[in-house]
């Protein structure tokens, strides 16, 4: 199998990979290291090169490292040779010849990738930064906006970003991203952990797996998937020093 670069793909994760059910979702996901040029510069030699201009387009270090850390994750989960992944009309990443289906996102301090070997897959992940709950809340689905408008200012705000997340990873999975009107399909807003998706997006009836991720304090993280009943494979990861990454302790 060819590797990505000269590493090679990390034993934990391409085990992981290569072990995963067809009804399960891989899950992987770390918290921003500290940066530092080193670290920055080996995570170039693990993406490819497109990967490895864009990233030197980010002026904020760990905007870099981000972006860097996701696509590099990726490919040592999949042990993916050196090429470009293609991207559908609405701009999302896809393999289509590689039999995964793939999403990516971060924030904060949070990177994500979540993969599947049977089913198209989203996830995103949000800070809980938000001023105007008021205003963007028109953006919602409306019983989404009134059930969120009618809490206190700062349970609004929590249900605002839990309610935003979800319908980002929802719209990933349908691989449409915000050309999709976010009114068109509704979410529930409470602490649920999964069961979410009240009414999904895209074609009528189609079932799906909606869930969170427990992502650390001060950030949301939401997956969903375009087929019903999928578990989720969670691992926390960390770099290890010789530039593969290994599963945290629970």
């Amino acid at each position: 199998m060819v590797q990505t670069s000269s590493y090679p793909a990390s034993p934990q994760l391409l085990a992981s990979w290569e072990q995963l059910a067809e009804k399960d979702i891989l899950c992987l996901g770390l918290m921003l290291p500290n940066y530092s040029r080193r670290l920055e510069k080996d995570l170039e030699r693990m993406v490819s090169i497109g990967e490895r201009q864009k990233g030197r387009n980010f002026r904020n270090p760990e905007d870099r490292l981000r972006h860097l850390l996701g696509r590099a994750v990726l490919r040592q989960a999949l042990a993916l040779p050196d090429v470009e992944l293609s991207l559908n009309p609405w701009g999302k990443p896809e393999l289509p010849e590689a039999g995964v289906h793939f999403n990516i996102s971060h924030a904060g301090q949070e990177v994500w990738v979540v993969l599947s070997k049977s089913t198209a897959v989203g996830v995103d992940v949000e800070k809980e930064q938000i001023r105007d709950v008021k205003s963007l809340a028109k953006s919602l689905h409306p019983e989404e906006a009134d059930a969120i408008l009618a809490l206190p200012p700062e349970e609004a705000t929590f249900a605002f970003c839990r309610c935003w997340t979800r319908k980002e990873a929802a719209l990933k999975a349908l691989g449409l991203g915000l050309s999709f009107p976010l009114v068109d399909f509704r979410v529930a807003i409470d602490d649920r952990a999964s069961n979410w998706l009240l009414h999904a997006p895209g074609p009528p009836g189609e079932r799906w797996t909606a869930a969170d991720l427990p992502v650390s304090r001060g950030h949301r993280g939401a997956i969903a998937a375009r087929s019903p009943d999928q578990g989720a494979k969670v691992l926390r990861l960390a770099p290890a020093p010789d530039g593969s990454f290994v599963a945290c302790p629970p």
